[in-house]
């Protein structure tokens, strides 16, 4: 891929912010995620409901870690940067491809961080109900990027899901964050 396309996507990303419509959509698919995970994931224990005694310091610590990493960096890499900006010409095969080759990647990309840089993390991260809701999370983040054009659309998202997990879902148990 060249310097300049990427550094285009970025600054086309960056740049772009969610119109109404893009809201919109944002939230009915923020809604559509929760419906679909919070009760599989409540059935199959992979969720727990934590009763928060954390400091307001440490919440939004969380918070403001996780807006950094994954949620931006994961974001201008497996959508950004590997998908097409919607301003790009390019056909609907040639998007549906690049789509489903970010999505694996991005979906692998979690048992190998548990393989290789962060061990205690495997577990979960080959977790079945984890690797669902990765899976159909990377499909919501990439109809909302690919909608608005909008880094800050898909990254609003992530950035949510994967707070509220951590803080309150028992993310931060299972990562051994907490």
């Amino acid at each position: 891929m060249e310097k300049q396309l990427i550094i285009r996507r970025i600054a086309s990303s960056i740049t772009t912010l969610p119109n109404k419509k893009d809201w919109i959509l944002l939230g009915i698919l923020f809604f559509l995620f929760s419906a679909i995970v919070l009760p599989l994931g409540f059935i199959s224990h992979f969720l727990t409901v934590e009763s928060v005694d954390f400091s307001a310091a440490t919440i939004f610590r969380c918070f403001v870690v996780t807006l950094i990493t994954p949620a931006i960096l994961e974001e201008l890499f497996y959508r950004v940067i590997l998908l097409p900006h919607n301003s790009e010409d390019i056909s609907t095969k040639e998007k549906s491809i690049l789509g489903s080759i970010s999505l694996i990647v991005y979906v692998l990309s979690h048992p190998l961080n548990g393989l290789t840089f962060y061990k205690i993390a495997l577990p979960t991260f080959t977790d079945p109900v984890f690797l669902f809701d990765t899976t159909l999370l990377g499909i919501i983040c990439t109809i909302i990027y690919w909608r608005s054009g909008s880094l800050w659309s898909s990254v609003i998202i992530h950035w949510l899901v994967v707070g509220v997990w951590l803080m309150f879902l028992g993310g931060g148990t299972k990562l051994n964050l907490i």
